[in-house]
């Protein structure tokens, strides 16, 4: 569990319990954003399910978020954009892609591609070549500020921002791991695509385990709260850290369940603190869901056909581990900074504790 989440697909940061969950567990939040951007300017009809300005403001002075800007890695023919800009194709000409992706009369381009996520040089023609060939893309625009940007189809738009956050966590300094609430394009940006390769990771679902906020409890509430809580919240993070990191350094099936037996116990614990502290505060929550993609770092041993590992943890969670194989492209040109691939949120039960 690195120290800090990149969400996509999407600039602007869900107002849900995909951020309640991530301010809980992870010391601070980014999107992408381009360097020009200007929040005021954000225009969307379901604008109430991402934050305001203001909420991102005060997350800022908090430092709980933070802009990651593309700029440089898009500007640049380095190695990595090379491999960038190969998987992004191949993903979307993949057959999984394909099915998901609406007939081409039904293309709406609400999406904004800035070009500070894609500029229109030579560096570049390929990919915006690729886009306009298959109307994905039209002509280059500008917004009310004057900055220029594509109109884009949005399942096209949000594959290409979930490829990028994957390569940006490699190359940014800091310790990003790429966080969705978005299901598809988890999968999409993970899955095996038929070219690149595989590689093993071992899936660990926290299920109805994590307590996270109700979406009416305000942000600087559960901001105050991490300040007073801030030992207990790190030793909960500590754990963590600790169990996928043994997970991933794991040579045998066996020895996983003995280690995910350990961590189970210590969680439990922790949780229980957490929800004492949280009922003491008077902090509604629900127990929420978090899948985990973790890299393992040796075969031996690694096979699909081992038995997944499910343990029973409260009255309704569990905690599973299975394991999977994945693209390898990705993993296989650039070192991964920590064991954890990716995070995706997930909520099955919304009850009220």
């Amino acid at each position: 569990m690195g120290s800090n989440v990149l969400y996509y697909p999407t600039i602007s940061l869900p107002n849900g319990s995909w951020l309640r969950q991530a301010l809980f567990y992870w010391n601070g939040l980014s999107s992408i954003v381009p360097e020009t951007w200007d929040w005021s300017q954000e225009e969307r009809d379901f604008m109430n399910s991402f934050l305001s300005k203001d909420e991102i403001d005060f997350l800022k002075s908090e430092k709980q978020y933070k802009e990651l800007h593309p700029d440089k890695f898009v500007q640049e023919e380095t190695k990595l954009f090379q491999s960038f800009k190969k998987e992004l194709l191949e993903s979307v000409e993949s057959p999984n892609f394909q099915r998901f992706l609406r007939p081409t009369d039904e293309f709406t381009y609400e999406s904004k591609l800035h070009a500070d996520k894609i500029n229109p040089n030579k560096k570049h023609q390929e990919i915006i070549d690729f886009f306009r060939e298959r109307k994905y893309i039209q002509d280059l625009k500008s917004d009310k500020t004057g900055f220029p940007y594509y109109p884009m189809e949005e399942t096209v738009s949000n594959l290409y921002m979930s490829v990028l956050a994957k390569y940006l966590a490699i190359d940014s300094r800091q310790m990003f791991t790429p966080s969705t609430d978005a299901q598809i394009y988890f999968l999409l940006n993970y899955e095996p695509s038929g070219k690149g390769g595989i590689f093993p990771c071992t899936n660990i679902l926290f299920n109805n385990i994590l307590p996270v906020p109700l979406n009416e409890v305000p942000l600087n509430v559960i901001i105050d709260f991490k300040k007073t809580n801030r030992s207990l919240l790190e030793r909960l993070h500590g754990s963590f850290v600790t169990f996928e990191t043994e997970i991933a350094m794991s040579d045998n099936w066996g020895k996983n369940h003995a280690i995910a037996k350990r961590f189970r116990g210590q969680l439990d614990q922790q949780i229980k603190e957490l929800e004492i502290e949280m009922g003491n505060s008077r902090m509604q929550f629900i127990r929420s869901s978090l899948f985990s993609l973790i890299k393992t770092a040796a075969e031996v041993g690694f096979t699909l056909a081992s038995p997944p590992i499910s343990l029973g943890f409260g009255v309704i969670g569990s905690l599973d581990l299975v394991n999977h194989y994945y693209n390898a492209r990705y993993e296989r040109l650039a070192i991964l900074k920590n064991s954890t691939v990716g995070y995706l949120y997930m909520a099955k039960r919304d009850e009220i504790i």
